[in-house]
C-alpha cells in the first residue's frame, strides 16, 4: 500500500471513490510504506500498519456513512510490521515486526479502538502469517 486507505460505495454493481485517507500522520511526507489492514469483528474500528520512520499501527473509526475517521497509532515496539490479526472476540490484536524478529500482543478496547501492549512479547524470525487459533 502507499499509505492511503480508499473507501467505496457499492451500488447497483459500481465502485464509487467516496474518500481517501492517510494511514499515516500528517507530519510524516515520506519514507513509510504500509503492510497489512483489517476490521474488527464488529465493525466499528479499521487497523492499518505502517512501515519506516513511524513503525506504528493507524487506528480509524468506521463511521456510520462507512468513512473513516482517524482515532491515533500505536507504535509496534518493533520495526517494519508485517502482518497482524485481531482474534475472533475481537479482544486482541498481535503484530509481527519483520526487522526486530518480534511479536507483539495487544489488547483491543471495544469502545474507542485504542490498543493497550499487555507486556506478552516473543521472539520469532521470517513472519509472513498469524493465525489465532489451528484448524
Amino acid at each position: 500500500m502507499a499509505g492511503e486507505i480508499s473507501v467505496y460505495s457499492f451500488e447497483e454493481n459500481k465502485l464509487t471513490e467516496i474518500q481517501k485517507i492517510a494511514t499515516h500522520p500528517s507530519k510524516i511526507k515520506n519514507g513509510f510504506e504500509s503492510s497489512d489492514l483489517h476490521i474488527s469483528p464488529d465493525g466499528k474500528f479499521l487497523y492499518a500498519t505502517n512501515r519506516g520512520e513511524e513503525n506504528n499501527i493507524a487506528i480509524f473509526k468506521i463511521k456510520p456513512d462507512k468513512t473513516l475517521e482517524t482515532i491515533g497509532y500505536q507504535k509496534t515496539y518493533g520495526k517494519h510490521p508485517r502482518t497482524f490479526i485481531i482474534d475472533e472476540t475481537g479482544s486482541f490484536l498481535i503484530v509481527t515486526n519483520v526487522a526486530t524478529e518480534n511479536a507483539v500482543v495487544f489488547k483491543i478496547n471495544k469502545e474507542t479502538g485504542a490498543l493497550k501492549k499487555t507486556g506478552r512479547s516473543l521472539k520469532i524470525t521470517n513472519v509472513s502469517c498469524v493465525k489465532t487459533k489451528m484448524y
